[in-house]
């Protein structure tokens, strides 16, 4: 983030994305070149959607602080590679690649309007970030549904979910809360699946299922 003397604005991800094209030769309408500019501007509109708090089209310092304070910049992309390779597996969400990644898709507008409601109570009390330690982890879009789903299909303990993806039972209570109306805002149908009492269990589950945890949030007994 610039010095709060100079608010970042959109031009900046532009005049970046041309640099660092230019700098590798990369031609405008080069696929390359495209991603490259496709990624800093979605980065830059989810920025701007989240941190923006007076919708000048600038984001001060103090917005910026506010935001990662109150944990809102993460995008279900910020983490792509985080928990998908084992805890969205088939056998754990009951839903191939491709109906995970429509039902992402259907629930990114509802969640997004959730987060728009997050943004409207903070900004309504005057953007303050609650006091703390400061930012504790956030599920992405694609956690809350895993967990939400494990918890749904499986009735796995909430303090046994929140150890799988390194957050408070707390926190988890809140993500599958929250996650539960949008699921059936979607008409998401749960396939149930064998009651598992706790992590021992789910572990079993696991090997009887060949999946094999691929990150550091393995489970732990």
């Amino acid at each position: 983030m610039t010095h709060s003397s100079h608010p970042t604005a959109r031009e900046d991800f532009e005049l970046a994305v041309r640099r660092t094209g230019e700098e590798f030769g990369l031609a405008p309408d080069a696929p390359a070149r495209q991603r490259l500019t496709q990624l800093p501007m979605e980065l830059w509109q989810h920025l701007a959607t989240v941190a923006d708090a007076d919708a000048d089209g600038k984001i001060s310092e103090a917005e910026y602080k506010a935001a990662f304070a109150a944990g809102l910049l993460e995008t279900p992309e910020s983490f792509d590679q985080g928990y998908v390779p084992w805890l969205t597996h088939p056998a754990l969400t009951g839903l191939s690649p491709t109906d995970w990644d429509t039902l992402l898709t259907r629930l990114a507008k509802p969640r997004n309007t959730q987060r728009e409601n997050v943004l409207h109570e903070r900004r309504g009390a005057a953007g303050q970030a609650a006091p703390g330690p400061g930012r504790r982890p956030v599920p992405t879009l694609g956690d809350r549904v895993a967990a939400t789903l494990i918890r749904q299909r499986f009735s796995l303990p909430a303090k046994d979910i929140a150890e799988l993806f390194e957050v408070t039972t707390t926190t988890i209570n809140k993500v599958i809360r929250e996650t539960s109306p949008i699921l059936q805002q979607v008409k998401d149908v749960v396939t149930p699946a064998t009651p598992l009492a706790a992590l021992a269990e789910f572990n079993n589950y696991l090997t009887a299922a060949n999946i094999t945890p691929t990150n550091k949030n393995n489970p732990t007994l």
